[in-house]
């Protein structure tokens, strides 16, 4: 054989072997195998290509946990067992699940004690459809979640009581975070830039809602209406909103205390026919009336 047939040959058996190491790389990406199953059930040890797929998993019962990879997932969520659902890294930003249907709730909740933690929700954008919607759901955790661009970003629904919305982000939704339960625990949760409310309460009673932000929205900051009494609202801020900072409506015996409202385009506190309303070191300024009563006898200390 001439050196150049020998050539030619040494060239062949270099391409090919350059060819089967690179069609082992095709998997990977960063370093790290990409995986069709990106969704796994811990105790089981089960995998899945979607988050739906392991929650209905026949080996899937309460009590057990799934661990979503990141990525990019299109599906409408029924979580109707109890279950706790995170995101594998714990960032919200790279575990993305956008509603395949619009007129569907990306996560829809219908088991008591439940977790949904470390995922961006958005897509929800018929009406009354929420990113993450609580459904006669009691004893629920909902946390370190983004919600955008939804109709709401996080709803709470009627007999949806005593369970914990917590630093959670919820932004460029028509409304951010909305309750119609009770003694519910919203904490720690930025409800900035939505359309109409950052938070509100409709027919809720006994809530706590503490160290939110609810600032920059289109027309309210925090709205409590429809008969939502015996709530507690502390260290709260509703600034810079096109309407009021904080709108009490028809709600009775109500506690603010410590609350920020600055520069809203209307007033810092608007209180309307609301009976017993304590309020107590509330600083609102900047804006049209720190503080305006309608029909309302209020107690300041």
């Amino acid at each position: 054989m001439s050196k150049t047939e020998n050539g030619w040959k040494w060239l062949f058996h270099v391409c090919l072997a350059f060819a089967l190491a690179f069609s082992m790389l095709v998997p990977m990406v960063g370093g790290v195998e990409a995986n069709s199953e990106p969704v796994h059930n811990i105790h089981t040890g089960e995998n899945f290509s979607t988050i739906q797929g392991a929650i209905n998993a026949v080996n899937t019962t309460d009590g057990h946990t799934i661990t979503v990879d990141s990525g990019n997932y299109t599906e409408n969520v029924d979580v109707y067992k109890r279950l706790t659902i995170r995101s594998t890294s714990g960032n919200s930003a790279d575990t993305i699940v956008n509603a395949s249907d619009p007129s569907d709730h990306v996560f829809n909740i219908t088991a008591c004690c439940v977790n949904i933690t470390g995922f961006t929700v958005k897509g929800a954008t018929a009406s009354g459809k929420a990113g993450i919607y609580l459904d006669k759901a009691e004893r629920c955790n909902i946390s370190d979640n983004s919600a955008t661009n939804n109709t709401d970003g996080i709803r709470v629904g009627s007999s949806s009581n005593n369970s914990t919305i917590t630093n959670n982000t919820c932004t460029n939704n028509q409304e951010g975070i909305v309750l119609f339960s009770s003694n519910n625990t919203v904490t720690n949760n930025t409800a900035d830039w939505n359309e109409w409310y950052g938070i509100r309460l409709s027919s809720s009673s006994n809530n706590t809602v503490t160290n939110n932000t609810a600032s920059s929205n289109n027309h309210y900051g925090i709205n409590l209406h429809l008969s939502s009494s015996n709530n507690t609202l502390t260290n709260n801020g509703a600034n810079l909103n096109q309407c009021h900072g904080i709108w009490l409506s028809s709600s009775n015996n109500n506690t603010f205390t410590n609350n920020t409202m600055f520069n809203n385009n209307w007033d810092g506190i608007m209180l309307s026919s609301s009976n017993y309303t304590t309020l107590m070191g509330n600083n609102a300024s900047l804006a049209i009336t720190g503080l305006a009563l309608v029909f309302t006898p209020v107690i300041i200390t």
